[in-house]
C-alpha cells in the first residue's frame, strides 16, 4: 500500500492551512487537489510576498486562496492598485 499524501503537500504548512479553510468554505464536490495543483505557482508566488507587500496590492495573507480562485467561484477580493 502506498502512502497517501495530504492534498496540499508541498504547500508551507500556514498556506495549507488557510486552503483547508477555504475549500471547506466551498462545501462538498470540490476536487481541491487537482485545483492548487494547476495554480500552484501563483499561490505560493502570493505567499512569498511579505504582509506590507499584499497591502500594497490590497490583499491580506488569508484572502490569498480568494484571490486566486475568484474566477472559478465568483469571490469578491480585489485588489487595489497602488499608482
Amino acid at each position: 500500500m502506498t502512502e497517501q499524501l495530504p492534498v496540499h503537500a508541498g504547500f508551507p504548512p500556514p498556506l495549507a492551512a488557510r486552503l483547508d479553510r477555504y475549500f471547506l468554505s466551498m462545501g462538498m464536490g470540490v476536487n481541491a487537489h487537482a485545483l492548487t495543483r494547476d495554480r500552484r505557482e501563483l499561490l505560493l508566488w502570493f505567499d512569498a510576498k511579505s504582509d506590507a507587500d499584499l497591502a500594497l496590492m490590497g490583499l491580506a495573507r488569508p484572502d490569498i486562496p480568494s484571490f486566486v480562485f475568484q474566477d472559478l467561484f465568483g469571490n469578491q477580493v480585489r485588489p487595489r492598485i497602488q499608482r
